[in-house]
Formats: C-alpha cells, structure tokens, sequence
C-alpha cells in the first residue's frame, strides 16, 4: 500500500514521495462527496512532480478511494488518510450547511492533540455537469492524464454517468463523482507553481531533507 512522505529539498521547497517506489508530487489533496442516496465518498490524488510535455499539465495518480454511509467512519478514515498520504487539504461543498454541521461535531469529538478535518470550499461545488466535463477532460483517449488504482470503485460510478443524468441529476446523487471533480476542478482553477527557492538559515526542519 502507498505511503507518501513530505519531504523538503536543499533551497527549501516542499514535495511530496512514495516512500517505496521514491515516485515524487507537487501535491496531495483529496476530495469529499457528501453522501445522498449513495454512501459518502472521499478521494485523495497525487499530481506528479514533472509536467507532461505532450499535454502540457501534470498527470494525476488516485491513491486512495473512501465510501462510507456513516459519517463518523467517512471522516475517520479522512483523517487516517491525510496521515498516510499527507495530504494538504480536503476540499468538497462547505455551503451545504447540515452536512457540515457533521463535520463540525465530529471535530469537536477528537481528542487532544489531533488535528481537526478540515474542508475547503471546491470550484462550483453543486454543479454536477461541470465536475463531469472536468473528470472528461482528463481520461479522454489520447489525452488520459488521470489514473486510478485496480479494482478502483470510481470506474464503475463514472460509467453510471451518462449525459442524461448529467443534465438532470442532483450532485448528491453522486457522491463518488463529486468527490473526483472536487479535486480535479481545485487543480484546474489552481494550477501548481513551483515556489523559488529560498536558503534556510539557523532552521530545524522535521521533514527529511534531499
């Protein structure tokens, strides 16, 4: 199983490594559906380190995929995987305001010591159409950039999708595509600039340093 390490290079940029197979990101952000009809569905994606020159952008790898109907386990295993993956953020629809009532009792439950869940505001978060065209734009033939793990559970959500449900269908209907296009639409709007290194003077870092 994956495990991701945070790791910081000599002019002290941050980046992100498979601890086994030494496989480098700019990034790990995940993404949250709220669950509806259908279990909750959280998704977490590394953005590889070196841009495809073909395509011009970054391929992406999904690490993990979390589907639960209960919330508490829903943002328990959140919270597992950010720990794992190291990822910086979660991001979903922070305007649905009883489904973040959840998450702020669950945050009010953990122990000291532990870092709460947090939840970023995606691009356009209830529309469904959008996060369809943006998950389109990254597994078309030809210009796949866009890759998920065997036995992955977002195959068989995506193939559910047709235009039809798209053009009609609530995004709660479709956790696990939300949760998919909550992260592809953050990385779209907010495209990955390597930051300029600076020198780290008279600094201890806790992070492993290449």
């Amino acid at each position: 199983m994956i495990t991701i390490e945070k790791i910081e290079d000599r002019d002290g940029r941050i980046s992100f490594q498979d601890k086994e197979t030494k496989a480098q990101y700019v990034r790990v952000i995940g993404g949250l559906g709220w669950p509806g009809i259908k279990p909750g569905f959280a998704v977490v994606i590394g953005e590889d380190f070196e841009e495809d020159p073909s395509l011009k952008i970054r391929h992406l790898r999904v690490f993990s995929e979390i589907e639960e109907e209960n919330f508490e386990r829903l943002f328990q295993k959140c919270l597992e995987a950010r720990d794992r993956y190291q990822v910086e953020d979660y991001y979903g629809n922070t305007e649905n305001k009883p489904m973040m009532e959840f998450l702020r009792d669950f945050n009010r439950e953990l122990e000291d010591g532990v870092f709460q869940l947090s939840l970023g505001l995606a691009p356009f978060p209830e529309d469904l159409a959008y996060h369809a065209w943006v998950i389109r734009e990254r597994i078309e033939q030809g210009e796949k950039s866009l890759y998920l793990p065997e036995n992955s559970l977002l195959k068989g959500y995506l193939m559910e999708l047709g235009k039809e449900q798209v053009q009609k269908a609530n995004i709660l209907d479709y956790p696990a595509v939300a949760g998919l296009g909550y992260v592809l639409s953050h990385i779209k709007t907010y495209p990955f600039v390597r930051p300029k290194p600076y020198r780290r003077e008279h600094r201890q870092s806790s992070w492993r340093t290449i």
